[in-house]
Protein backbone atom coordinates (compact mmCIF):
# COMPACT_ATOMS: atom_id res chain seq x y z
CA UNK A 1 0.00 0.00 0.00
CA UNK A 2 1.63 3.22 -1.06
CA UNK A 3 0.61 6.63 0.25
CA UNK A 4 2.02 10.14 0.58
CA UNK A 5 4.65 10.32 3.34
CA UNK A 6 2.83 12.54 5.84
CA UNK A 7 3.36 12.52 9.58
CA UNK A 8 0.00 12.01 11.28
CA UNK A 9 0.80 13.56 14.64
CA UNK A 10 -1.96 16.13 15.15
CA UNK A 11 -4.51 15.71 17.94
CA UNK A 12 -7.25 15.31 15.31
CA UNK A 13 -5.51 12.21 13.91
CA UNK A 14 -5.31 10.48 17.29
CA UNK A 15 -9.03 9.66 17.23
CA UNK A 16 -10.61 8.01 14.23
CA UNK A 17 -13.90 6.46 13.24
CA UNK A 18 -13.98 2.84 12.20
CA UNK A 19 -16.74 0.66 10.79
CA UNK A 20 -17.99 -2.40 12.62
CA UNK A 21 -19.71 -5.50 11.34
CA UNK A 22 -22.67 -7.33 12.91
CA UNK A 23 -20.61 -10.52 13.18
CA UNK A 24 -18.20 -8.74 15.54
CA UNK A 25 -20.84 -8.33 18.27
CA UNK A 26 -20.71 -5.82 21.11
CA UNK A 27 -17.89 -3.42 21.94
CA UNK A 28 -17.83 -1.81 25.41
CA UNK A 29 -16.83 1.81 25.98
CA UNK A 30 -13.11 2.00 26.92
CA UNK A 31 -12.51 -1.55 25.62
CA UNK A 32 -9.38 -2.19 23.56
CA UNK A 33 -10.06 -2.83 19.88
CA UNK A 34 -8.09 -4.41 17.04
CA UNK A 35 -8.51 -4.41 13.29
CA UNK A 36 -11.39 -6.42 11.88
CA UNK A 37 -11.32 -7.88 8.38
CA UNK A 38 -9.70 -4.78 6.88
CA UNK A 39 -8.17 -1.43 7.80
CA UNK A 40 -11.54 0.30 8.12
CA UNK A 41 -13.15 -2.06 10.63
CA UNK A 42 -12.50 -2.79 14.30
CA UNK A 43 -13.60 -5.50 16.69
CA UNK A 44 -13.11 -6.03 20.42
CA UNK A 45 -9.83 -7.49 21.62
CA UNK A 46 -10.44 -10.99 22.99
CA UNK A 47 -8.34 -13.41 24.99
CA UNK A 48 -6.40 -14.53 21.91
CA UNK A 49 -2.66 -14.20 22.47
CA UNK A 50 -2.02 -12.75 19.02
CA UNK A 51 -4.46 -9.80 19.28
CA UNK A 52 -2.72 -6.48 18.61
CA UNK A 53 -4.72 -3.59 20.05
CA UNK A 54 -4.74 -0.43 17.95
CA UNK A 55 -6.95 1.73 20.14
CA UNK A 56 -9.67 2.17 22.76
CA UNK A 57 -13.38 2.44 21.94
CA UNK A 58 -14.72 5.87 22.93
CA UNK A 59 -18.33 4.70 22.83
CA UNK A 60 -20.29 1.54 23.57
CA UNK A 61 -21.87 -0.55 20.86
CA UNK A 62 -24.29 -3.32 21.83
CA UNK A 63 -24.69 -6.40 19.65
CA UNK A 64 -28.16 -5.09 18.67
CA UNK A 65 -26.74 -1.71 17.64
CA UNK A 66 -24.00 -3.28 15.58
CA UNK A 67 -25.56 -3.06 12.14
CA UNK A 68 -23.79 -2.88 8.79
CA UNK A 69 -22.21 0.52 8.28
CA UNK A 70 -22.29 1.58 11.96
CA UNK A 71 -19.13 3.47 12.91
CA UNK A 72 -17.58 4.11 16.32
CA UNK A 73 -14.93 6.53 17.55
CA UNK A 74 -11.59 5.03 18.56
CA UNK A 75 -8.70 6.74 20.34
CA UNK A 76 -5.53 5.38 18.77
CA UNK A 77 -2.81 3.94 21.02
CA UNK A 78 0.74 5.17 20.71
CA UNK A 79 2.01 8.65 20.20
CA UNK A 80 1.66 9.08 16.43
CA UNK A 81 1.54 7.42 13.02
CA UNK A 82 4.62 7.48 10.82
CA UNK A 83 5.07 6.11 7.28
CA UNK A 84 7.85 3.51 7.14
CA UNK A 85 9.46 1.59 4.28
CA UNK A 86 8.71 -2.10 3.91
CA UNK A 87 11.64 -4.53 3.68
CA UNK A 88 9.65 -7.77 3.86
CA UNK A 89 5.96 -8.60 4.08
CA UNK A 90 3.96 -6.47 6.49
CA UNK A 91 0.47 -7.55 7.56
CA UNK A 92 -2.29 -5.20 8.63
CA UNK A 93 -2.63 -5.02 12.42
CA UNK A 94 0.56 -6.93 13.31
CA UNK A 95 3.58 -5.81 15.29
CA UNK A 96 6.42 -4.71 13.04
CA UNK A 97 10.14 -4.68 13.74
CA UNK A 98 13.23 -3.04 12.32
CA UNK A 99 14.56 -5.45 9.71
CA UNK A 100 18.19 -5.62 10.79
CA UNK A 101 20.64 -4.25 8.25
CA UNK A 102 18.10 -2.60 5.92
CA UNK A 103 16.46 -0.28 8.45
CA UNK A 104 13.09 -1.16 6.93
CA UNK A 105 10.15 -2.88 8.61
CA UNK A 106 8.75 -6.41 8.54
CA UNK A 107 6.32 -8.51 10.57
CA UNK A 108 7.66 -9.46 13.99
CA UNK A 109 7.52 -13.24 13.41
CA UNK A 110 8.91 -13.48 9.88
CA UNK A 111 11.70 -16.02 9.43
CA UNK A 112 13.80 -13.45 7.56
CA UNK A 113 13.82 -11.26 10.67
CA UNK A 114 15.67 -13.49 13.11
CA UNK A 115 18.06 -10.60 13.81
CA UNK A 116 15.25 -8.12 14.43
CA UNK A 117 14.91 -7.11 18.05
CA UNK A 118 13.18 -3.72 18.07
CA UNK A 119 9.39 -3.61 17.85
CA UNK A 120 8.55 -0.22 16.38
CA UNK A 121 4.75 -0.39 16.37
CA UNK A 122 1.68 -1.84 14.68
CA UNK A 123 1.13 -1.79 10.93
CA UNK A 124 -1.91 0.23 9.89
CA UNK A 125 -1.62 -1.09 6.35
CA UNK A 126 -0.21 -4.09 4.52
CA UNK A 127 2.31 -4.67 1.74
CA UNK A 128 4.72 -7.33 0.51
CA UNK A 129 6.52 -4.93 -1.86
CA UNK A 130 9.96 -3.83 -0.67
CA UNK A 131 10.21 -0.06 -0.60
CA UNK A 132 6.46 0.55 -0.21
CA UNK A 133 5.43 2.97 2.52
CA UNK A 134 3.09 1.63 5.19
CA UNK A 135 1.67 3.72 8.05
CA UNK A 136 2.84 2.45 11.45
CA UNK A 137 1.27 3.29 14.81
CA UNK A 138 4.44 3.97 16.81
CA UNK A 139 4.52 2.37 20.25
Amino acid sequence: MAFDPIFYDSEACMSAEFATTPADGAIAKWQLVKFGANNDTVTAVTAAGDDHAIGVALEALTAGENVAGRRISVRMLGSFVVPMKVGAAVTLGTKVVCQGTTGRIADVGAAANTDARTIVGIALGASAVAGDLVPVLVK
